[in-house]
């Protein structure tokens, strides 16, 4: 390994694999230049507590793949900032996915993907190679995937940019070996960030009713589900980003997590047709299922309840109904009930489990309305209508359902509340009408939405206990035994959302002014 320390440029650096990488590689001691489109998300990856603890070490600059005006930017920037030297380690990881059935992605989306997972790596690549060809030495490490050597069906045009990736990578890499330039291919399997979520709503509009795919649109929730249960964080594979720019002889290969590589091995020595029948019969891709195809209706209806992830900031009155707890579900930690409630076909459903943070953080991430799409279950809008106070807001939240149903919004009313003898934070919403937020044009809103959380720190106030309840008429004309259905998973997913946004975004700011303003319950702040 060398001792070296190098420069790197990031692609892709705001989120995921790349922010991961970005951060490990700077703690390492290398100086690396963390590049993404989005200004914001740069700047608060910059004023990340992680970010902060490594000073100097890691730097922004914003990168658009598909601008070549940015690329030049990028690249004139980095050699100013470099003395003209330029970078050691080009990391191409900026890339995304649509997922559909193959003969359904539109030209379109098949040229952005194109458009940013090759072309924009190419482009990145001719701007920042000279200076290493020139001085006969450099590293250019691309992120492909496992997709890249195997492809599952409804990612056929994303598994092909990344077959593209690999061949242009071993082109490269034959290429400028004379020139001293190290081509290294980053091959990740399941990694558990945003890219699969982001995938699938980018897909959801070939997720219809009329689809000759309606049969086996399940395959997506299936496929999903198999990657959870093998999925790992993004630390593999910025330790094997790290192993292609240490090596003195760097591989033209690392699969990340290691473990992956098993599957490339075995699939070696399985024939195409004995893999391709595992597939279908796995995936559901048979005649029998296309045979016992649903009806359209009862298909689309399904897929609009999916959709309908209550969104939540806060809590209403715990339910007295009558009728008892069933618990449906329990896994990661998090377990599910239903509860029957007098004089409603629709059930209600609450989710506990414990988040890996202070109740300061979780009470920050409710507090930042704005991004709320970013982990609440297919919410796409959501902003304050009227800011009470800290302990009380109205809000508009508004949740994505598939082409040709319109969506789903409401306005809620949240409520905080804290209780020092039961050391808990309890946080009520309830739907209510709001002239300041009138009903929008192709848009249903929902007639009834109430829910609450519950938060209980935990003695040294490092992690929290969770509970979240909701009971929610998403209203349209959608059978009730589907709601019911559908919506068993739904406080699963939000607390699995919560547990992700808490180590995405940090406030320190908003959780010093929460200590400072609550400070009269000192079961908030343990040990402080």
């Amino acid at each position: 390994m060398s001792d070296k320390k190098q420069t790197i440029l990031v692609t892709g650096a705001t989120s995921g694999i790349g922010r991961h990488a970005a951060l490990y590689l700077a703690k390492r001691g290398h100086r690396v230049f963390a590049s993404g489109r989005n200004e914001k998300a740069l700047a608060a990856l910059k004023a990340s507590p992680e970010a902060a603890a490594l000073g100097a070490a890691l730097e922004t600059v914003q990168l658009d793949v598909t601008d070549a005006a940015s690329i030049a930017r990028a690249r004139d920037t980095v050699n100013a900032r470099t003395g003209g030297r330029g970078v050691d380690a080009l990391i191409n990881n900026a890339g995304f996915g649509v997922l559909g059935p193959t003969e359904l992605i539109t030209d379109a989306d098949m040229r952005a993907q194109y458009e940013t997972n090759v072309f924009g790596l190419m482009a990145v690549t001719r701007a920042f190679l000279p200076e290493m060809r020139g001085r006969r030495s450099g590293r250019i490490i691309n992120v492909s995937s496992l997709g890249g050597r195997h492809t599952l069906p409804f990612f056929g045009v994303y598994n092909s940019t990344k077959y593209a990736v690999e061949s242009l990578s071993d082109a490269l890499r034959i290429e400028l070996g004379p020139f001293g330039v190290h081509v290294s291919l980053i091959e990740p399997g399941a990694i558990e960030t945003e890219f699969t979520p982001r995938s699938l709503d980018g897909g959801a509009k070939y997720r219809r009713a009329d689809s000759p795919y309606a049969p086996v649109l399940g395959a997506f929730d299936r496929m999903e589900r198999m990657a959870k249960q093998t999925a790992v964080g993004p630390a593999p594979v910025s330790r094997a980003i790290a192993r292609a720019v240490e090596s003195w002889r760097p591989r033209a290969r690392y699969v990340a997590p290691r473990f992956a590589g098993l599957f490339v091995a075995l699939m070696r020595f399985v024939p195409t047709r004995w893999a391709d029948h595992a597939a279908r019969q796995l995936l559901g891709f048979t005649r029998k299922s296309f045979r016992k195809a649903l009806p359209a209706a009862a298909l689309l209806t399904a897929f609009v309840a999916a959709s309908l992830a209550a969104p939540a900031t806060a809590r209403a009155t715990e339910t007295k109904d009558g009728g008892s707890w069933q618990q449906i579900k329990q896994s990661d930690g998090i377990t599910v009930w239903r509860h029957v409630v007098e004089g409603s076909p629709l059930k209600e459903f609450r989710g506990r489990g414990t988040v890996d943070a202070p109740v300061a953080a979780i009470l920050a991430v409710f507090n930042d309305v704005p991004h709320a799409t970013e982990w609440m279950d297919s919410c796409n809008g959501s902003r304050v209508v009227e800011n009470g106070s800290d302990t009380e807001k109205v809000v508009y939240n508004r949740t994505h359902a598939p082409w040709p149903v319109a969506d789903r919004d409401a306005v809620l009313h949240n409520v905080a509340r804290f209780d020092e003898a039961a050391r808990k934070v309890e946080l009520d919403f309830w739907s209510v009408d709001d002239a300041k937020a009138p009903p929008v044009k192709g848009v249903v809103r929902m007639p009834f939405l109430r829910g609450h959380w519950i938060l209980w720190p935990s003695a040294d106030g490092r992690t929290t206990r969770v509970e979240y309840q909701v009971h929610a008429n998403p209203g349209g004309a959608l059978p009730n035994w589907l709601v019911n259905y559908v919506s068993r998973d739904l406080p699963f997913k939000t607390i699995e959302g919560l547990r992700a946004q808490v180590k995405r975004r940090h406030y320190p700011d908003f959780e010093a002014h929460m200590k400072e303003r609550f400070a009269q319950y000192p079961f908030l702040w343990p040990g402080s």
